[in-house]
């Protein structure tokens, strides 16, 4: 498969992404999406992830919850940063990996919708804007379009261009979100 953009080039020619199919022999269904972030060498948000407490274990967990990561490739993160974004502590660096989570399965398509998925904090959202040519997902387009699910036993992996700018929900927004 031939596409003109270097960064998507890079993981269609991986070892993890198999054609249409996605981590197809590495039967992706028994890994955490932690062990899949592991395997898809997303160092750069592994290394955000294992510096925010317990949520390598919470990620690595077989249990009622499943997750959606928006998962910024590591290009994403040397775009970030050339742009002077950083992290000035702790706190910060877990507000900014709980923005990328979502504890539900998400599904990537285009059906007209533009919805807030709220993430891990509760107090933050997505936008989710499915009304155009391609699906946006906070500011940011999932790295293969509409096939950029990645199932794991605990939930799904969407790997994504850029990193992603969650809003902070107003007061009524993060009651509905509670709510959901």
């Amino acid at each position: 498969m031939i596409n003109s953009d270097p960064v998507t080039n890079k993981y269609l020619n991986s070892e993890w992404f198999k054609g249409e199919d996605v981590l197809n022999k590495y039967e992706a269904f028994s890994l955490t999406v932690y062990e899949l972030m592991r395997l898809m060498k997303l160092e750069r948000l592994l290394a955000l992830v294992d510096r925010t407490p317990n949520l390598k274990a919470t990620l690595n967990t077989i249990g009622d919850t499943q997750f959606t990561i928006f998962a910024p490739v590591n290009e994403a993160f040397e775009e970030f940063e050339r742009a002077g974004n950083g992290f000035k502590d702790d706190e910060e660096v877990k507000q900014f990996v709980y923005g990328h989570i979502v504890p539900t399965l998400v599904t990537v398509k285009g059906n007209g919708c533009v919805i807030g998925l709220s993430c891990l904090t509760g107090t933050r959202f997505i936008n989710y804007d499915a009304t155009g040519p391609e699906v946006s997902i906070g500011g940011s387009t999932p790295l293969f379009g509409q096939r950029s699910k990645i199932k794991g036993s605990n939930g799904r992996i969407i790997p994504m261009r850029h990193v992603l700018k969650p809003q902070l929900a107003d007061k009524g927004e993060r009651a509905a979100l509670r709510a959901s």
